[in-house]
């Protein structure tokens, strides 16, 4: 029997990472930085977590709709 060999192919980051995760690693990113803009701005607590949720689910829908559409198209 011969050895098996195996290749391994070195990557980076970027090349393994496509839309939906780049996606999924914004919308808590955004939510955090409304919250924290709440907290640290003079802003209340409630307008800075609307403003986040509104971004976060912005990107959500942005995902659902229009990336969605135009990979179909493809």
């Amino acid at each position: 029997m011969s050895p098996e060999t195996h290749r391994i192919s070195r990557s980076t980051l970027a090349e393994q990472l496509s839309q939906y995760d780049l996606l999924l690693m914004a919308i808590p990113v955004v939510l955090a930085a409304g919250i924290a803009g709440g907290l640290f701005l003079a802003v209340p607590l409630f307008v800075g977590s609307m403003a986040g949720a509104t971004g976060a689910a912005t990107l959500a829908c942005y995902g659902v709709y229009l990336i969605t559409q135009r990979q179909s198209t493809d």
